[in-house]
């Protein structure tokens, strides 16, 4: 309604597959949102560990992209997830975010933010 993509956050495993609903919802609703999941660090990705499951294959047919957050990037890739959620189709961007990512320091420049969607007359 607002023009803005809406925001959702949810841990890794059971978080992300009660995520994977409303996502689901608003890619058939083709209502622009960003999902973002946090991940375990990025050395320990796809061993079999408790809890973990691959979140861009669980949210790859349910949105437009899934893309893992990188450092130095995470600045960019938000402007990219917003730019795509909100382009013609509309629907949801997932974002995954490893914990070392999260946690690492940084000196990224922030992007220029977006201009507000005008809405239609």
């Amino acid at each position: 309604m607002t023009g803005a993509p809406g925001l959702c956050i949810a841990t890794l495993g059971p978080g992300a597959t009660n995520l994977a609903t409303g996502v689901g919802c608003a890619y058939l609703d083709r209502s622009p949102m960003i999902a973002i999941t946090c991940n375990l660090n990025t050395d320990q990705l796809g061993r079999r560990i408790q809890m973990w499951i691959d979140h861009h294959a669980l949210f790859q047919p349910i949105t437009k992209a899934t893309r893992r957050l990188a450092p130095g990037r995470i600045g960019e890739m938000m402007t990219q997830a917003i730019r795509t959620a909100l382009s013609e189709p509309k629907g949801p961007v997932h974002l995954d975010l490893p914990e070392d990512v999260a946690l690492a320091p940084t000196n990224e420049p922030l992007p220029a933010a977006l201009p507000p969607a005008r809405s239609a007359p």
